[in-house]
């Protein structure tokens, strides 16, 4: 039916590495291949593929070491057991601006209205696009005019300003938009990350 919010990842890392942007640490991870690792809040999950996404376009060799959760992993990066982070922006947020750890871009394609003075990865990393997301969905075969009318109603609650502004202080970006949009968008998401799922041999142990 429609996507109703997505939810940026940021890059972020220890102070102790000493890069200060996206390039830096592309060029750093190069200069010292299998040296660096990031966390995650498990394999396979969305903090997991951004970090492999990440090493399949850049060509780096980071290792990911994978969390029970994003509240662990954030401790270890904080403490500097591990010296980076593909994390959510609402984990991530509130130890960026307390200068605990330094972010270096976000995965949304376009700054983030969570962060807007924090580049995109995509400016160094041309064509990186990770972030998650929620949607709404109908059942098969719903009548067309019950799906248009609900996305319209969506659409209407995502554009109401008060709405929008308690959404953007829980972390969420509204994302109002058609049907068609959000179906392409499904369809783009699952080749995308079977593509990468392949390649990178990611394998989520039982």
């Amino acid at each position: 039916m429609g996507m109703t919010a997505s939810f940026p990842i940021i890059l972020v890392v220890h102070p102790s590495l000493e890069v200060k942007s996206v390039a830096e640490l592309i060029a750093y991870a190069k200069a010292n291949p299998g040296k660096l690792s990031y966390a995650s809040s498990g394999t396979g999950g969305g903090t997991h593929l951004a970090g492999e996404l990440f090493n399949s376009m850049a060509g780096t060799t980071m290792q990911h070491v994978p969390y029970r959760g994003s509240a662990p992993a954030m401790q270890d990066v904080l403490g500097g057991q591990v010296p980076l982070m593909f994390a959510d922006g609402p984990s991530a947020l509130p130890h960026i601006r307390g200068g605990k750890i330094r972010a270096l871009g976000v995965g949304n394609p376009e700054p983030s209205p969570l962060a807007p003075e924090l580049p995109t990865i995509a400016a160094s990393l041309a064509g990186y696009e990770a972030y998650s997301w929620c949607g709404l969905l109908l059942p098969k075969g719903a009548p067309a005019d019950v799906v248009t009318r609900a996305n319209a109603d969506q659409n209407a609650v995502l554009r109401d300003p008060e709405i929008a502004k308690s959404m953007l202080a829980a972390g969420a970006e509204p994302r109002p938009g058609s049907p068609e949009e959000f179906g392409k968008f499904l369809n783009d998401e699952i080749a995308k990350w079977k593509t990468l799922i392949k390649e990178r041999n990611i394998v989520v142990q039982q």
